[in-house]
């Protein structure tokens, strides 16, 4: 069995589509079969590794004539290559894979990670007037595509969560061929460290980071709702002696608001943002924070959920869309839209300590049920199944 692997999101920079290929890549490796051959491929061409983010080839590829190739030339070129399947992991915003990858005659699995902008309202997806209309034009096309390729029986689309399956089928004409596949988490590197009080003294170093402190990472989209989470934070400030503060780390070119809005509420010396992060530092980040807040509108999975509980930190979260699904009992969960509850349910961790200690041990037990190594066992079975097709 030859599988090609559409590497392309990588252009795009860091990002948890990224960060999924990379992970099953890596466990799909350690688990497939001698008679497996995996093949990395990039704007169609084979290649040995998966390019790294924001590297100068990453930037033409984000180019006009590369992304009309990816519509044209790409597929054309994955033909060549006999593959037996082929996997296009990386779609998003209810996107089908291009019409003319079905050109190449091989069997196809495509990941679409989410349906966020058909589910969420668009004022809290899109930045400006301009982006919602255009995605609205897209929005067309989308169901136009899906609706072409429904009855195709060499074709599976993978989800990541039940939740999110059913948003498909709810919002797009997709066959009943979806499958879901949970992310994972690498147990290995998030877990409960031993000696906390060297990493506290790291990051402090390194960030100017005093614990206590709430903590949260995202990419700032307006589906991550950090404003609400500032508000609540604020709330915590004036209503209760809590003294903590708030962490929040991640990046996004337009944080502008983000910034206007901390200075609006005082919050400039209780808030530090941290920035992009290194894994190392993430695991640190969780280790010593008090609780890990996530109160965001939509999450197809919501896998820093489930890494802040494999650290062993309490979490409080939303009670939307995927995240009940993915948190179980082991988290408190809330309506990311009401700021007074949000607050009193971090207000609530944070004096409790006999309710953090259980919501840490819960928290570890519930991520124990997620590993890249299930995530790519199955994944491989959805190849087989799709090689028969051949």
């Amino acid at each position: 069995m030859r599988v090609g692997i559409a590497t392309d999101v990588t252009s795009r920079g860091a990002s948890s589509f990224s960060f999924y290929l990379r992970n099953l890549y890596e466990h799909l490796s350690k688990i497939a079969p001698s008679s497996a051959e995996l093949v990395l491929t990039y704007n169609g061409r084979i290649c040995e590794r998966i390019p790294q983010e924001n590297q100068p080839k990453a930037k033409i590829h984000a180019s006009l004539y590369s992304l009309l190739s990816y519509f044209s030339i790409t597929p054309l070129r994955l033909r060549k290559h006999k593959f037996d399947v082929i996997h296009v992991p990386h779609l998003a915003g209810g996107a089908p894979p291009p019409p003319s990858f079905f050109m190449t005659g091989t069997p196809i699995a495509a990941t679409l990670h989410g349906v966020a902008p058909f589910a969420v309202p668009p004022q809290y997806y899109f930045d400006t007037r301009k982006a919602r209309y255009l995605y609205r034009c897209l929005q067309a096309y989308f169901v136009f595509i899906h609706k072409m390729i429904k009855k195709r029986t060499d074709f599976l689309l993978i989800t990541v969560s039940n939740s999110e399956k059913e948003l498909l089928q709810h919002y797009l004409p997709v066959s009943e061929r979806v499958r879901v596949i949970y992310h994972g988490v690498n147990h290995t590197k998030f877990q409960r460290i031993r000696n906390k009080a060297k990493a506290e003294a790291e990051l402090l170093d390194r960030y100017k980071l005093k614990s206590p402190y709430i903590f949260h990472v995202s990419s700032y989209h307006p589906k991550k709702n950090v404003q609400t989470l500032l508000n609540a934070f604020y709330s915590l400030k004036r209503n209760s002696k809590v003294d903590v503060g708030l962490a929040l780390a991640g990046h996004n070119p337009n944080m502008q608001k983000l910034v206007k809005r901390l200075k609006a509420l005082g919050l400039e010396q209780d808030v530090r943002l941290l920035g992009y992060v290194p894994e190392e530092d993430l695991v640190k980040l969780y280790n010593c924070a008090e609780l890990f807040a996530f109160p965001s509108l939509h999450e197809s999975f919501g896998l820093p959920i489930i890494e802040a509980m494999a650290c062993g930190t309490p979490v409080v979260a939303s009670d939307s869309f995927a995240i009940p699904e993915v948190a179980g009992d082991a988290a408190v969960l809330v309506n990311p839209l009401d700021v007074d509850r949000l607050a009193d349910a971090m207000i609530n961790v944070l004096a409790d300590d006999r309710l953090k200690a259980d919501l840490s041990q819960r928290g570890k037990e519930r991520a124990r049920l997620f590993s890249w190594e299930k995530c790519a066992q199955e994944h491989l079975a959805i190849y087989e199944e799709l090689e028969n097709l051949s």
